[in-house]
């Protein structure tokens, strides 16, 4: 797994900008996005997925330690929706790891 620094030093190297620079950048690329799904708008990225919000209604639920019934209140998730080309290539790797055993 890619942690946050990881990944700005190698926007930085990529990019060819320097370290602060490249934190910047994904900083607001990061709140742009969450201001968007917030407001109920959704930020699609070629070749990468699209951001979204989805609405969950109130409902009635089940406390599962003591049975009794609760109320679930609406809320809103943030949701990514990988584009079929990235979804393509995780499989991928799933198939060739398979192969491989």
């Amino acid at each position: 797994m890619m942690t946050q620094s990881e990944l700005m030093r190698r926007v930085a190297k990529e990019a060819d900008l320097f370290l602060y620079q490249s934190k910047r950048a994904i900083d607001a690329l990061v709140a742009i996005i969450e201001e968007e799904v917030k407001t109920g708008n959704s930020v699609r990225l070629n070749r990468f997925g699209t951001f979204d919000g989805q609405d969950y209604a109130q409902k009635v639920g089940r406390n599962p330690t003591t049975g009794e019934q609760m109320v679930i209140p609406a809320r809103r998730k943030f949701v990514f929706k990988p584009t079929k080309r990235l979804w393509n290539l995780e499989k991928n790797e799933e198939n060739e790891e398979r192969d491989a055993c």
